[in-house]
């Protein structure tokens, strides 16, 4: 009995059959009407009115939003890779497993918004405004936070690792669970911010304020607190039975 054969795909055909779903499988949007999953990045947004627009899962690479008004939006799943955001409102808006790595913050408003699981890799946060924000298990490596104001939001099992931060406030913050690997945490006042479970390997605290932080069960591995203010008595505890200096 001769086994089953089939005719030869062409080996194009192939490839395609294998290859996930991307951006160049979705539709062209209309700039003037834009729709959510679809190929917007031949468009302009920059002082537009894009208040509650949905455009989840949509390809908006390199797209500039600036100045764009865009409270309430949801971007949720949407490919915002190297896009522009300086001095734009995202307030309340919904980022959830968004792409927006090398992205430009700059100053943009993000109160109150949505991370969870969203890629912020290499993404600048200078002057931003992130306070009472929700970005469990979001990526932040790389990334450079500057002047951020992060205060009473909720990173947990988050990866800050590599992040570069100057004079961030991260009051009241609930970070536990994160990872700080090669951290620079210069200046940040980080009063009452939850560090329980974190892993502070190489992470440098240079000159923060850290009055009640929760350091609980944190990894301390060549940790540097030079110049900390108010650093926690149980934390310094810890680092003179490690042989470690403030």
């Amino acid at each position: 009995m001769h086994p089953l054969r089939f005719p030869l795909l062409p080996h194009f055909f192939i490839i395609f059959l294998l290859s996930p779903i991307s951006a160049f499988a979705l539709p062209k949007g209309l700039c003037e009407q834009p729709k959510p999953e679809t190929d917007l990045r031949h468009c302009v947004f920059t002082e537009k009115n894009l208040i509650k627009i949905d455009l989840h899962g949509a390809e908006l690479s390199q797209v500039d939003f600036s100045n764009a008004k865009m409270s309430d939006c949801n971007l949720s799943g949407a490919i915002l890779i190297k896009a522009q955001f300086k001095w734009t409102d995202l307030t309340g808006c919904d980022l959830t497993k968004a792409n927006l790595k090398g992205a430009d913050l700059f100053h943009a408003h993000m109160d109150a918004t949505t991370l969870s699981h969203a890629n912020l890799r290499g993404a600048s946060f200078s002057g931003t405004d992130l306070n009472e924000a929700n970005g469990d298990y979001a990526d932040f490596s790389n990334a450079f936070m500057h002047d951020l104001l992060m205060e009473e939001s909720r990173f947990r099992h988050t990866d800050f690792s590599n992040v570069r931060m100057f004079r961030a406030v991260l009051i009241s913050s609930d970070l536990s669970g994160s990872i700080f690997h090669n951290t620079r945490l210069t200046g940040v006042s980080a009063e009452e911010v939850n560090f329980s479970n974190t892993d502070l390997s190489d992470a440098k605290f240079n000159n923060a304020r850290l009055d009640q932080a929760n350091f609980n069960h944190a990894v301390f591995s060549r940790t540097d607190f030079s110049g900390t203010v108010d650093l926690p008595d149980k934390v310094r505890l810890l680092l003179n039975e490690k042989g470690m200096t403030k």
